[in-house]
């Protein structure tokens, strides 16, 4: 399923890849947090980063709650359009803007986090519909050659 580090990133970079970040800490906070986040609604924010991310003041831990799948490429807007009716394009959710609705039959919370200039896209879903909608984004990117990528290539991706 997973391959070298260089062919993972050059997958992302020219069509699209998929990999877990359901490691990553959650927090949802009602007062605005002092580190990058995202705005659910308002006075409803929410926070994640690596496990080592500073807990924002009067946060709550939601790590348990939501698995995080982590969509990035040029394609990864269209792999995400053919699993919801959510408007993911550039103009309707652009980097650090969130939606909420139906991706893959499964309530997810899709946030917008480009790294550079790849489109990228974290769906969290309840834990325990992840490997479903894991399989679903599979499904769907395969047209576009969407790839499983790991945290190598992640990195790569990010320096």
């Amino acid at each position: 399923m997973f391959s070298s580090p260089e062919s993972e990133l050059a997958a992302v970079r020219e069509s699209s890849g998929l990999t877990d970040l359901s490691y990553f800490a959650k927090f949802d906070l009602q007062a605005e947090p002092a580190q990058a986040f995202w705005l659910l609604g308002r006075n409803h924010y929410l926070v994640l980063g690596e496990p080592t991310i500073n807990v924002p003041v009067g946060a709550t831990d939601i790590t348990s709650v939501y698995a995080d799948l982590f969509l990035a490429g040029p394609s990864g807007s269209s792999t995400l359009g053919k699993l919801t009716s959510l408007n993911v394009s550039e103009s309707r959710l652009s980097h650090r803007a969130c939606a909420q609705g139906s991706v893959a039959h499964v309530h997810a919370i899709v946030l917008r986090e480009d790294i550079k200039a790849i489109p990228g896209f974290h769906i969290l879903v309840s834990r325990e519909y992840a490997e479903d909608v894991w399989e679903a984004v599979l499904n769907a990117g395969r047209e576009f050659c969407l790839q499983p990528f790991g945290f190598e290539a992640l990195r790569r991706l990010q320096s």
